[in-house]
């Protein structure tokens, strides 16, 4: 029989947790993990599983939408282990994520910086996995949005850094949640820029909604992102004087 305070029970009462963000239900994703962390921080202060536990107490709420306890619980995972662990893939992310929640929260100078030094450091581990296109994601949805139309420079490097990550997951996770989230971060790249035409652009959105809906991809969808994308669909039919297919997306 397990002690109660052990790190395998710790380990169990993540898992749960993990199991009930993946199913949409944060509320309790959070409580598992403050069973969770009340255990590790006696046990294990400055291990990497704490570092994780950190992370994933940012992601919960960042899909919460509340920035400002996202970037407390991510920056103070940053700040654990870093002697030891500098470079590990955890830490690297919870850089990356800080810096996204910065661009969410107006300050994309700082947000650049983070996600920017995150990617270089992954670079040099030859780094080619989910963790290297989510920070390409963050990185070009940042270049796009802080591009004026006219600074052409920007604009194209955004593209390559979203070209970059795509490649990625088409070899590692085509049909995942990151593939949706990196075609629809791409399409409104290219609409906004207006670098391809409506259709082509509504072939990435639609792409990008069939993956969300589908049953196969191991996670409940963020209800904003889905509606985003779906904001997208609708505006781009609406362009394209397809009001049936407009109305459908409105729905």
């Amino acid at each position: 029989r397990l002690a109660p305070n052990s790190l395998s029970i710790a380990v169990s009462y993540t898992n749960i947790g993990n199991v009930l963000y993946a199913q949409g239900k944060l509320e309790g994703a959070l409580q598992y993990h403050h069973k969770a962390k009340s255990i590790i921080q006696t046990l294990a202060p400055d291990s990497l599983q704490f570092a994780q536990l950190y992370h994933f107490f940012g992601e919960t709420y960042m899909r919460q939408g509340k920035f400002e306890a996202c970037s407390l619980y991510l920056n103070s995972g940053r700040r654990i282990g870093r002697a030891e662990h500098h470079d590990s893939p955890i830490l690297l992310s919870l850089t990356a994520y800080s810096g996204w929640v910065l661009h969410l929260r107006g300050k994309s100078k700082g947000a650049k910086e983070k996600i920017n030094s995150a990617r270089d450091r992954l670079h040099h581990q030859g780094g080619r996995s989910v963790l290297a296109a989510i920070i390409s994601r963050f990185l070009g949805t940042i270049l796009s949005d802080t591009a004026r139309r006219t600074d052409t420079a920007q604009v194209y490097g955004a593209t390559k850094v979203f070209e970059e990550g795509m490649a990625i997951l088409q070899r590692i996770a085509p049909r995942s949640i990151e593939m949706a989230l990196m075609l629809g971060a791409l399409a409104r790249h290219l609409r906004r820029n207006e670098l391809q035409s409506l259709f082509e652009v509504e072939r990435l959105v639609r792409q990008a909604l069939e993956i969300m809906e589908s049953d196969t991809i191991g996670v409940t969808r963020s209800q904003t992102d889905y509606l985003e994308l779906k904001e997208v669909a609708y505006q781009l039919c609406y362009d394209a004087k397809d009001h049936r297919e407009a109305s459908r997306h409105a729905s």
